[in-house]
């Protein structure tokens, strides 16, 4: 009794097969059309059949195992997750090949609002005090973490603190925008302004407040922050 992974073993070969037999042909008819005028002149009519029954027989054979071998690994799973991460990381590296140059900006421009406007009473000394933590990468938007070292937790509350932070960094970019950055995102299907706080909340831990900042420069991140903003 024949399993199913020998099953599916010979399903893979003859269609493998029928793809290089295609491939063959097709590549055949192209390069004959291209140079039939030349063909015919230079081989009869019995040399040139058995020319093209010659070609498609011995390219039928490495176009079928080429076939077979990429169809196969791509029923690996390993293989195929390995795929999938190789993907993500050239995503990732894409997304954030600006990076170095983004987030001393948002530092800079975190700590200014903060320093102009004490409605938060949020103390930062220099700009020192605003730490940037790191990136992270979701839905294809780069996020920028930065913490403010505080000993006791804010008055507010996460989601009011977050509020009132996008607030206040639209004001700043109204008023006097970013160093070194452009202030605004435009395009066909959004235009907004280029920074939001889309989360706010303090570590009692480690006391203290973390800020993931949304840099909007592509159309993935305006998209995620319209959303955002109607759930706000």
């Amino acid at each position: 009794m024949v399993n199913k992974s020998n099953n599916d073993d010979i399903k893979l070969f003859f269609g493998s097969l029928a793809i290089g037999g295609i491939v063959s042909v097709i590549v055949f008819v192209i390069y004959w059309e291209a140079n039939k005028d030349i063909a015919s002149e230079v081989l009869s009519p019995f040399f040139g059949n058995l020319f093209i029954a010659s070609f498609c027989v011995f390219s039928v054979l490495p176009l079928s195992l080429l076939a077979y071998i990429v169809v196969y690994l791509l029923k690996n799973e390993s293989i195929k997750t390995s795929i999938r991460l190789l993907a993500n990381k050239f995503s990732t590296r894409q997304l954030t090949k600006n990076s170095e140059i983004i987030y001393p900006c948002l530092q800079a421009f975190v700590y200014e609002a903060l320093k102009r406007n004490d409605i938060l009473h949020i103390p930062v000394q220099d700009i020192s005090s605003v730490n940037y933590i790191g990136y992270s990468v979701r839905q294809d938007c780069v996020f920028y973490r930065y913490g403010i070292n505080l000993l006791e937790k804010p008055d507010y509350d996460d989601d009011l603190l977050k509020i009132t932070l996008s607030r206040l960094f639209q004001s700043e970019l109204k008023q006097y925008g970013v160093l070194g950055l452009p202030s605004i995102y435009k395009s066909v299907t959004a235009f907004c302004y280029l920074i939001y706080a889309d989360r706010v909340f303090y570590d009692e831990d480690n006391h203290i407040l973390l800020i993931d900042i949304l840099y909007i420069c592509t159309e993935n991140s305006a998209i995620y922050y319209q959303n955002a903003t109607k759930r706000d």
